[in-house]
């Protein structure tokens, strides 16, 4: 069944799934810095969510749902799509920020922390959830997650992007300070012009990590919502219209991606809200 009328969307309404993660102050993290919340415990429908556990391979897996650290969504009947119809986050911080939901495609670990020299990737095929339903990773993007803290800050990726072409180069547009405590995250933006990673082939660390353990991961992004502070009474709700609907493909392993504008450094606060989706 398409979903084609404000009628439809109602009717295909799930349940709401509550979103509930347990934040920590990282002082290593710089002002306003990006995090992942994979590695945080949390609670939805009253049960524990666990924190995501990472890969600690270079070449890494592709990951494909259930995931433990994912959170959970209801499928959707045979012959029906899963789409985002309402969702709703507040941040326990003093400022607002943002928050990504998206797809974990694939992810890795396993890098020698004293290389400044490239440390080759052989990624395998990624799954076919790109924005066109293939494995060219149109609309793939990439981040570097922070496992344990780290003292480096300047990272290059080395890849092919969706239309085939290799030897693309991306640096972490992240402001680089000295490093990250755990669960802080590095964006990579994409070589001029590309509109997604089809694999990677590489990534070299500017300066030798002399602590701290980190993984690259590739993802889709699904929806981004603005945050308030709880304290402020005002969340933002996003609904199917301003939200547009993302679809949740089969397969999909939703995980959440930060950035706080909080002046204090790096405090990576508790994340509260809702996600309903709706079937049809």
């Amino acid at each position: 069944m398409a979903i084609s009328t404000l009628a439809d969307v109602i009717n295909g309404l799930t349940p709401t799934i509550p979103i509930m993660k347990v934040g920590a102050v990282n002082s290593a993290n710089a002002p306003a810095g990006h995090h992942t919340y994979w590695g945080h415990i949390g609670v939805t429908t009253s049960v524990s969510w666990p924190a995501g556990a990472w890969n600690a391979t270079l070449n890494g897996v592709n990951l494909v749902a259930p995931v433990s650290g994912q959170f959970v969504f209801p499928d959707p009947p045979a012959g029906q799509d899963a789409y985002i119809a309402r969702a709703m986050l507040g941040i326990g911080v003093n400022s607002g920020g943002g928050v990504l939901i998206a797809d974990r495609i694939w992810h890795n670990g396993g890098f020698t922390n004293a290389l400044t020299t490239p440390q080759a990737i052989v990624t395998p095929a990624f799954p076919a959830r790109d924005d066109n339903d293939s494995s060219n990773g149109v609309g793939y993007y990439c981040v570097l997650e922070v496992e344990t803290v780290v003292t480096g800050s300047l990272f290059t990726l080395n890849y092919t992007n969706s239309d085939g072409v290799p030897n693309r180069t991306a640096t972490n547009t992240s402001a680089n300070g000295t490093g990250r405590s755990a669960n802080g995250a590095f964006i990579f933006g994409l070589d001029t012009g590309d509109k997604g990673i089809k694999s990677i082939e590489s990534l070299t660390f500017g300066t030798a990590l002399t602590t701290g353990n980190v993984h690259l991961v590739v993802f889709r992004p699904l929806a981004f919502l603005a945050t308030t502070a709880m304290s402020s009474n005002k969340p933002y709700i996003m609904d199917a219209i301003s939200m547009c609907m993302p679809r949740i493909k089969p397969g999909t392993v939703p995980f959440l991606l930060g950035c706080t504008g909080n002046s204090n450094p790096g405090y990576v606060g508790h994340l509260s809200g809702e996600i309903v989706m709706t079937h049809g």
